[in-house]
């Protein structure tokens, strides 16, 4: 049986590294510090936007990367765990407890996640509920209108 998100989340198996950026990535120079964050880590800088802004995901990477002294933040796991922090939240709203405001998390230039739980169309909904406006992206995609307006920037 998989585990659950909530689960993943606390699993103490994660602990933010620095780790040399391996050869062929494109985040960086070969041999650059790149921090793999944990998914609690990811989740507790979620939790941190206020209503009617948004985070940009490569805003998240660019603290997190400051915060360990790292150069970059490897975008592979920093989508997976923005994934499952989603996932949870949605989990704990089911369980009855407070979730965080997951959907305030968006993609490079304000573009809306297609794999949110409920996918675009819950995404925008939610930003939507919370005074947001939104620009088509190509057929079946939406990005955060005023973006330099709403963007949260961590500190």
């Amino acid at each position: 049986m998989p585990r659950s998100a909530i689960e993943i989340l606390d699993d103490p198996k994660y602990a933010p590294q620095v780790k040399p950026l391996p050869d062929g990535t494109p985040w960086g120079p070969l041999g650059a510090p790149m921090l793999i964050s944990t998914p609690r880590e990811i989740y507790v800088l979620m939790a941190s936007v206020p209503k009617g802004k948004v985070l940009v995901v490569n805003d998240m990477r660019s603290y997190l990367a400051q915060k360990h002294a790292a150069a970059v933040t490897c975008p592979l796991t920093t989508g997976i765990f923005i994934n499952i922090c989603s996932r949870a939240a949605e989990e704990f709203d089911g369980l009855g407890r407070e979730r965080i405001a997951w959907w305030r998390t968006v993609k490079k230039d304000g573009l809306l996640n297609e794999k949110a739980p409920g996918g675009v169309k819950a995404h925008y909904a939610l930003l939507e509920n919370e005074g947001h406006s939104f620009a088509p992206k190509g057929k079946s995609n939406w990005r955060v209108s005023n973006l330099e307006h709403v963007r949260y920037l961590p500190e």
